[in-house]
């Protein structure tokens, strides 16, 4: 089977048996930062995989134990640790720990504050988003359009070395095995630049992308701002990570940051 990079693509050459919306979803879960773990029954933690250490960075693990009344198993009550102090005790990471409950609660009313602000202002907001963004992007994009443009003009001295190459070879004045290794490492070189050019271009028409992908997250705020629970899907679709600080010896609440997978600052 050829390398990837040797593929040739034709987009939409038969009739899709899938939406591309779903297509995307579904690559979109495999990208993500949190495939989830599974518990010795089976049950996938809709937070699972989301959860980090504000001051060691690894991933919280998740706990469980059942409560009882009268000797009978009546909830079970799932919380989070660090993972980093859970495998290698205090002298790496301090406790972190959570419980789920609380998390869920934060995530759905801000999630339902978001949604109440962005159905009130929702063309401010994109318009914001995408300002932002296109600042952002903006003082990278002259550096990526001078690299492109570099790698282009290489690209096309590339393409006139091979031919000299060829031409030499036909008229005697270097030997074949010569002009095999040139052709060979100017080829090399080509290859190299196809796919350096290629994502060159698709970061300077990602701006264009922007109004596209704020639309569609805020599609997914607004369908999930009347869930009273916080699912899985929920969780793919909007979060990028919660990261969880010490518990505060002073009485403070806890610090809590949820970082979703488009940053709407202004909802």
């Amino acid at each position: 089977m050829r390398p990837e990079e040797d593929w040739i693509v034709t987009e939409n050459a038969h009739p899709a048996i899938i939406s591309k919306e779903l297509w995307d979803r579904v690559r979109e879960v495999e990208k993500s930062v949190s495939q989830g773990k599974k518990t010795r029954t089976g049950f996938v933690h809709p937070l699972s995989g989301f959860m980090y250490c504000a001051d060691c960075g690894s991933k919280m693990k998740l706990e469980y134990y059942a409560l009882k009344k009268n000797g009978k198993k009546r909830d079970i009550v799932y919380a989070f640790n660090c993972g980093g102090h859970k495998r290698y005790g205090k002298s790496f990471c301090f406790s972190h720990y959570v419980k789920a409950a609380d998390i869920e609660k934060l995530i759905c009313d801000d999630v339902k504050k978001r949604a109440k602000f962005i159905i009130a202002n929702e063309l401010e907001v994109k318009e914001n988003f995408i300002s932002r963004q296109t600042q952002f992007m903006r003082r990278e994009q002259f550096e990526k359009q001078t690299e492109l443009a570099n790698d282009k003009a290489r690209r096309k001295k590339l393409d006139s070395l091979i031919e000299s190459a060829f031409e030499e070879k036909l008229e005697g004045k270097i030997p074949a095995d010569i002009c095999v290794k040139l052709i060979e490492k100017y080829s090399a070189e080509r290859q190299d630049l196809d796919t350096e050019i290629n994502e060159l271009e698709q970061v300077l028409s990602s701006v264009q992308q922007l109004s596209i992908d704020a639309d569609e997250f805020i599609g997914r705020i607004k369908k999930h701002m009347r869930d009273v629970l916080v699912t899985r899907e929920l969780c793919l679709e909007l979060l990028d990570k919660i990261v969880v600080g010490a518990p505060n010896e002073s009485g403070q609440p806890q610090k809590i940051e949820i970082y979703y997978k488009i940053n709407l600052d202004a909802a």
